[in-house]
C-alpha cells in the first residue's frame, strides 16, 4: 500500500509539472521595420530585418503574461525589454504597453499579438529618445515593425538568449499622475524605477502640454494629482473621453492582420480609421511591396463592403466584410483586379 501511495504521488507530480511546462510557450520572431517617422539611421529603413524578439509567454490566465527580449542586427547582447507582464485581451489577440524614463532615455512601446494559427504574429509601435554617452547629442526614434514569430523549445529559447550575458533592465512599479487647470487631460507616467522618475515624466507632459498648446505660458500651473507604487490608478480622463464620443463618429487605431495572395501571405500592422454614420475611411501600410494603402468601408448593421487602392503600381482591391457591431470586431473578403483573394480581421474594441 506504501508503494501504490508513492507511485500515485509521483504521478500527481508528473501531471502537475507537465501542464505547468504546458502553460508556456516560447516564440522567435523576426522583426521587418514597416514605417519610420522620426529617425535617419541606417538601422531603422522600411523593408530592413531589425532584429528577432524573443518572446515567452504564460498562458495559465485569461491574459497571458509576457517576457520579451529583443536582438538587434548591431548587437552582441540581447536586452530584457519587459519581464512578466500581463496582458490586455483584444478580440485577435492582446496588447502589451510598457514605458520606462531614466535620466538620459526614454522608451515607449506598444505590442500588439494576433493568433495565427498555433503561434502568433505582432506588429510594434516604438518610440524612443536617448542622449549619447559622453555627448550632449540627441537621438529620437520613432518606427513600427511587424513580425510573424515561430516556435522554439524551451531548449532552444534560452539557448538562443545565452541567458547568462542577458543585461536585465530594472523593474519598474512607479506611476503618478500630472493635470494643468486648463486642461481635462490627465498626463500620465507609469512603469517607473522610482516615485521621482514617475513626477518628473509626468511632469514633463504636461509642459509638453503647455509647449504645444497654452504658447509656453502656464508651466507653474503642472501640478502631480496622484501617484502610485503599483501602477494600480485608473486613467479617468480615458473614460470621460470614451463616454463623450457620439456614436456616429468614431476615429482611431487597430491592430490588424491582412493576406494577400501573391503579393503577402500574412501582413500585420495597425490601421487608422475615421467613421462618421457607419462610413468611414482607413489607411495602411504594405511594407512587402513599400507602399501606402488607402480604403473607404460602408456598414449595415452586420455586414459591409470595402475598398482599398494601393499608390504603387495602382493596385486595388474590393469586397464585403462582417462586423461585430458589440465590440467591433470586423472580417473581410475580397479580391484584387487580378483575382488575387484578399482576406483580413481587423481587432475590435476592447
Amino acid at each position: 500500500m506504501k508503494y501504490i501511495n508513492y507511485s500515485l504521488f509521483l504521478i500527481l507530480i508528473f501531471f502537475y509539472t507537465d501542464n505547468t511546462f504546458a502553460n508556456d510557450k516560447y516564440l522567435k520572431c523576426l522583426e521587418k521595420i514597416t514605417e519610420v517617422r522620426i529617425g535617419s539611421s541606417p538601422e531603422y529603413v522600411v523593408g530592413k530585418e531589425h532584429g528577432y524578439s524573443f518572446v515567452k509567454l504564460n498562458l495559465k490566465s485569461n491574459n497571458p503574461i509576457a517576457t520579451i527580449h529583443f536582438k538587434s542586427n548591431t548587437s552582441k547582447k540581447p536586452l530584457l525589454i519587459l519581464e512578466n507582464k500581463q496582458s490586455k485581451n483584444t478580440t485577435l489577440g492582446f496588447d502589451i504597453n510598457y514605458q520606462s524614463s531614466e535620466d538620459n532615455a526614454n522608451l515607449e512601446v506598444k505590442y500588439s499579438f494576433i493568433k495565427v494559427n498555433d503561434s502568433y504574429a505582432f506588429s510594434k509601435k516604438k518610440f524612443k529618445w536617448l542622449v549619447k554617452d559622453g555627448s550632449s547629442s540627441q537621438e529620437t526614434y520613432d518606427y513600427n515593425s511587424s513580425s510573424r514569430c515561430k516556435k522554439l523549445s524551451k531548449e532552444k529559447y534560452l539557448s538562443s538568449l545565452d541567458l547568462k550575458q542577458i543585461k536585465k533592465d530594472q523593474s519598474y512599479n512607479w506611476a503618478a499622475i500630472s493635470k494643468h487647470p486648463k486642461s481635462n487631460k490627465e498626463f500620465i507616467a507609469t512603469e517607473l524605477s522610482s516615485k521621482e522618475k514617475a513626477i518628473n515624466l509626468a511632469m514633463k507632459k504636461c509642459y509638453k502640454f503647455v509647449t504645444n498648446n497654452l504658447n509656453k505660458i502656464g508651466y507653474n500651473d503642472c501640478y502631480i494629482f496622484k501617484t502610485s507604487d503599483n501602477n494600480s490608478f485608473q486613467v479617468s480622463n480615458k473614460i470621460k473621453k470614451s463616454k463623450s464620443k457620439s456614436k456616429k463618429d468614431i476615429s482611431g487605431e487597430r491592430p490588424f492582420a491582412l493576406s494577400w495572395e501573391n503579393i503577402d501571405d500574412l501582413v500585420v500592422g495597425t490601421l487608422s480609421f475615421n467613421e462618421k454614420d457607419m462610413i468611414g475611411k482607413i489607411d495602411f501600410n504594405l511594407s512587402s511591396i513599400d507602399t501606402k494603402c488607402f480604403g473607404t468601408y460602408v456598414l449595415s448593421a452586420i455586414r459591409g463592403t470595402w475598398s482599398i487602392l494601393c499608390e504603387k503600381d495602382n493596385i486595388n482591391a474590393s469586397g464585403t466584410l462582417k462586423w461585430n457591431s458589440q465590440n467591433g470586431n470586423v472580417s473581410g473578403t475580397g479580391k484584387d483586379e487580378k483575382g488575387n483573394v484578399v482576406k483580413f480581421k481587423v481587432a475590435g474594441s476592447n
